[in-house]
């Protein structure tokens, strides 16, 4: 995503569950500007109870942000698959900063980020 004041407008949209913007979050795929508005696609696991309420909200932001702009255009979709590598930096330092852990591991044991309430570090 290229478009800097589309990322602005939907960093406003917080997961509810972590608190944490949709941006940062990985959940958005594309937001773009078209001929005839804004289109974006945010993605979403299938179970998620928020997912309606996250395009509405998206909605919302784009349309305050950009008022003179007709179309604005947001598909929630459930079929897209999430990872942690949709995190961004900042999300990256947020989520895993946030675990209460002394470090953020995978599975394999593999540490994503030392923890910032040990202080040996």
């Amino acid at each position: 995503m290229k478009d800097r004041q589309l990322v602005a407008a939907l960093a406003e949209v917080l997961d509810p569950e972590l608190g944490m913007n949709i941006v940062d979050f990985g959940l958005v795929y594309r937001a773009d500007r078209t001929p005839d508005g804004i289109v974006v696609e945010i993605g979403v696991p299938s179970t998620c109870p928020a997912a309606r309420r996250l395009g509405e909200q998206a909605r919302l932001a784009l349309g305050r942000h950009f008022p003179n702009v007709r179309d604005i255009a947001v598909d929630v979709r459930t079929d897209k698959p999430w990872s942690p590598d949709r995190l961004t930096e900042n999300g990256r330092r947020t989520f895993f900063w946030g675990l209460q852990a002394d470090e953020a591991r995978l599975a394999d044991d593999t540490v994503l980020a030392p923890s910032p309430f040990d202080q040996s570090h």
